[in-house]
């Protein structure tokens, strides 16, 4: 795309190319299988609408930022709207400027199509009057079929990484890649029906850091779409709520005990192995966040289940623009636990949380006369995954508690299966609740560490990586199967849900846990990704000689698992895993990658 980046004297008006946005609809669960009841409505209306406006470079705006839609005007400031909702139907709006590439990227959420039939304009200034775009627009609400699904930095924010889906039945060639504004124009490619595909691109003249504002817009044919969302810190956390008499993390006073039983049996520490706080919201409105504390905060915590109603999503954009006016450096997270009103909420943050505890006697946000299905815990965090794409999530999963739950302790095949649905469902993070080291040396203990031992030995995998990252068959009938890509590796996990004798209902009567079936797959057949094959052309090698398929297995590879048999197709590029075996307690779950030799 082409952009003029002119300013007019008179007013501070830019002449520029006409914005290009991405519109969706909320994503929500089967309310057959999971009814939330009436206080969370069904989304059936409304959607979240993000817009791409190429703009002047440089400008030195005075804050805060004023989005006019035509129908609703919002200041974006903390102190404007202490005790109502601003505008009915509106859920939260943010407007973020690159001064480097002339960008600016504006999101809002409202929940009635009435609302967005109503936007005719969009207009952001600033407190001075500094008009930065002013267009006449609508919004369709049509989804585009060709989507960015993920857009991430790697090598200290010098490359940018971004992940293509094609939705549609049919081919298409992307035709121009615009990113940021057109600072970097980058030749299409084509991508197949129903393809997914991945691209590193060199982004060091952008300058990037964390709460960068990125943004990528394509046009296919007669059709374009935009998208955006800002950087937040290169890490995989595996984040726990301890015990808080426990004490086992390095501050002062903690539990040196402790500490080294958390330290031999799984760390909650980033893959690199640095400790981050993920600092709660009432620090930061307190102005008790150190000068030299950044480095070690992995993200400003505004709530944990925040989305309590439709009403709420003001509490959280308040909590957002309050520590975006005092701590700018930092990006936000939020956490969820509501599949009607995760899509409401996806995108008011930097980063979106989601909990779903299947076992133990847990609570959950599902009525009571309702059926607790396994798979629930990944049903309900590839939803939000869904709604929340481009933009990252760090996702729960049931932990160690001797006295959260009714049940004192999960069992090995509940641990792992809960783990591994934070990696099936595209988690950028891997949240526990909690990490009680009284149950330490349990079958849980010792298979969930195993587990998150794996995750942390593949975490900076999985930080690049995206979900439906290859198109594959199975014939697997009682299991979530899913596919990641990364630029130069796959992974494919299977996940058991061959399971029966657990009951929610007189769960605490009966002590009652799920009981896991052994299965085998017969036969998984994998179509290798293009960006692997190019890899591999690359190096002047087949696939079969530039890749090998491992197990992930305690935190390394295994060049020879057991109860599996893999093999690479060079002819038909096709990865095949045959005659895999589920177990009954530390692998109802197993992970295995193509990696390069």
């Amino acid at each position: 795309m082409e952009k003029l980046s002119l300013l007019f004297v008179c007013g501070v008006v830019l002449c520029h190319a006409a914005p290009q946005l991405n519109f969706r609809r909320d994503n929500y669960l089967d309310e057959g299988m999971y009814p939330e009841g009436t206080w969370a409505p069904i989304p059936k209306e409304g959607g979240r609408v993000q817009i791409v406006s190429d703009v002047a470079k440089d400008l030195n705006l005075s804050y805060p930022l004023t989005v006019d839609l035509g129908s609703v005007d919002m200041v974006l400031a903390s102190d404007q709207y202490p005790d109502h909702v601003p505008s009915d139907g509106l859920d939260w709006v943010h407007s973020r400027y690159n001064s480097l590439t002339g960008t600016l990227l504006t999101s809002f959420h409202m929940h009635t199509d009435d609302k967005i039939n109503s936007i005719s304009k969009l207009k952001v200034y600033d407190s001075k009057g500094v008009v930065i775009v002013n267009d006449a627009m609508t919004v369709a609400m049509e989804t585009p079929q060709i989507q960015v699904t993920y857009v991430t930095s790697r090598n200290n924010f010098q490359e940018l990484v971004v992940h293509f889906h094609n939705y549609d039945t049919n081919d298409h060639t992307i035709d121009t890649i615009s990113i940021n504004s057109g600072f970097y124009s980058i030749d299409g490619f084509k991508i197949k029906a129903g393809e997914h595909a991945v691209k590193v691109y060199d982004a060091k003249e952008l300058k990037l850091k964390e709460v960068s504002v990125w943004t990528v817009a394509l046009t296919w044919g007669d059709d374009s779409a935009a998208f955006g969302g800002r950087l937040i810190k290169e890490l995989f956390p595996i984040e726990d709520w301890p015990k808080s008499s426990q004490c086992p993390y390095p501050v002062d006073g903690a539990d040196e005990e402790n500490f080294e039983i958390q330290e031999m049996s799984y760390t909650t520490a980033e893959s690199n192995g640095d400790w981050y706080v993920l600092a709660n919201i009432d620090f930061f409105e307190d102005h008790e966040i150190p000068d030299g504390a950044y480095p070690g905060i992995a993200a400003a915590f505004l709530g944990d289940e925040s989305d309590s109603s439709v009403e709420k999503t003001w509490d959280v954009w308040q909590r957002v623009m309050r520590t975006n006016e005092d701590y700018a450096e930092y990006a936000t997270y939020d956490g969820g636990h509501s599949n009607h009103l995760n899509g409401q909420y996806a995108g008011v943050t930097d980063i979106q949380g989601m909990d779903f505890y299947v076992a133990a006697c847990a609570p959950h946000i599902t009525m009571w006369t309702s059926t607790m299905y396994l798979r629930g815990s990944y049903d309900y965090l590839y939803n939000t995954r869904q709604n929340m794409r481009p933009l990252p999530s760090w996702l729960y999963s049931q932990g160690w508690c001797a006295d959260c739950w009714s049940v004192k302790d999960l069992e090995a095949g509940e641990m792992v299966v809960q783990l591994a649905s934070v990696i099936a469902s595209g988690g950028k993070g891997l949240m526990l609740f909690e990490s009680d080291i009284t149950l330490r040396g349990g079958e849980s203990w010792e298979a969930g560490g195993k587990f998150l031992h794996s995750v942390k030995f593949i975490g900076e995998f999985l930080r690049q990586a995206d979900v439906d990252g290859a198109l594959f068959t199975t014939s697997a009938e009682s299991a979530i199967t899913q596919v990641l890509n990364g630029p130069s590796e796959l992974l494919f996990i299977a996940i058991s849900t061959d399971a029966s004798g657990y009951d929610d209902k007189t769960c605490i009567a009966r002590n009652s846990h799920w009981i896991f079936e052994e299965q085998t797959i017969d036969q998984t057949e994998i179509s290798i990704p293009s960006n692997l094959k190019e890899e591999a052309e690359a190096a002047g090698k087949s696939i079969k000689e530039y890749f090998k398929a491992v197990e992930v297995v305690n935190g390394s590879y295994d060049e020879s698992p057991s109860d599996v048999e893999m093999s690479l197709n060079t002819d038909s590029s096709t990865w095949n895993i045959n005659s895999l075996k589920l177990g009954t307690t530390a692998t109802t779950a197993r992970m295995f990658m193509l990696v390069p030799k």
